[in-house]
């Protein structure tokens, strides 16, 4: 019984020309659709840095050419500028109201001690016969430790204060790590580059950033 001859399958020029998927463009080659494709994600990404981040093509041509090398080298787009958007809200997110909820570093430790000091006085009152009579059944009997943990857990978080500017650290060490990982290596002048319209930075400052903060580049990334 003779054997059937398999076919295979040739082997797809890249240049070959199929019918467009835009009429008006005409026949196009597959790699000129995959080329005005990519264009067309660039163009896209290039109109959010100008929106989202004020990035002006003119001044910033350095910043838009190292995006645009980062993402050739496997970085998510999408991923660099939510971290780069954040960024720029660092300088508010950074400020004593953001992050402790009130003006100063005075009032938070006020508040600190106010809830310790409350939390003694509720034990006190849920104590008597009034407060049994009002906790009965109830999640109230819980409030004086639920006091204790928030103020003593706040406090732990104390040295979080808008001279160590966490939001911008922890922006750029997401975009630095990100990098490392999709490219293999730091990439110094092109992060430094992609900054530049957000921090003052160059390869240097970059690669001595990194170095000052080790314990910053430990963990899982978060999700963009």
């Amino acid at each position: 019984m003779a054997k059937k001859r398999v076919g295979t399958r040739p082997k797809r020029n890249p240049d070959q020309t199929t019918a467009s998927p835009f009429p008006n463009l005409g026949p196009i080659s597959r790699r000129g659709l995959a080329e005005r494709i990519d264009q067309a994600g660039r163009s896209t990404f290039q109109a959010l840095l100008c929106e989202e981040l004020e990035w002006n093509i003119r001044f910033h041509q350095d910043a838009f050419r190292a995006f645009d090398l980062l993402v050739e080298q496997g970085c998510d787009p999408g991923f660099l500028l939510a971290m780069l958007g954040i960024l720029r809200g660092a300088h508010r997110a950074d400020s004593w109201e953001s992050l402790t909820g009130f003006s100063s570093s005075k009032e938070f430790q006020s508040v600190l001690k106010r809830l310790l000091a409350g939390a003694g006085e509720a034990e006190k009152l849920l104590g008597s016969l009034i407060g049994r009579a009002a906790s009965l059944n109830s999640p109230m009997i819980d409030l004086p430790n639920s006091l204790r943990n928030l103020a003593n857990h706040a406090w732990q978080f104390r040295r979080l204060t808008p001279r160590r500017k966490p939001t911008q650290q922890f922006a750029r060490a997401a975009i630095t790590r990100h990098v490392k990982d999709r490219t293999g290596g730091f990439r110094d002048e092109l992060v430094a580059n992609v900054l530049q319209p957000l921090v003052s930075c160059t390869g240097l400052t970059q690669l001595q950033w990194r170095h000052d903060n080790p314990l910053l580049l430990i963990g899982p990334l978060p999700r963009a």
